[in-house]
């Protein structure tokens, strides 16, 4: 399918919320995929749900992973 990266720019690392995110990637196999409006965590519309595995989170904060199937459609 394809490789997902997010920098997380303007995330705030020692965060709840972030570190809430980061457990839930580690405990599931599958990842809501949405479109962001640009420079912002503000939802544009989903994707897709997927299946992934591969998951890296660099020492910057940055989450990257690899897309293996296509789960569901949005609606």
């Amino acid at each position: 399918m394809g490789r997902y990266y997010d920098p997380m720019t303007g995330a705030k690392l020692d965060r709840k919320r972030y570190i809430d995110f980061l457990s839930a990637l580690r405990s599931n196999d599958l990842v809501v995929m949405q479109r962001d409006v640009p420079g912002t965590f503000t939802r544009d519309g989903y994707i897709g749900i997927f299946y992934f595995e591969n998951l890296v989170v660099g020492s910057d904060g940055s989450v990257s992973l690899q897309l293996t199937e296509r789960y569901a459609n949005p609606r």
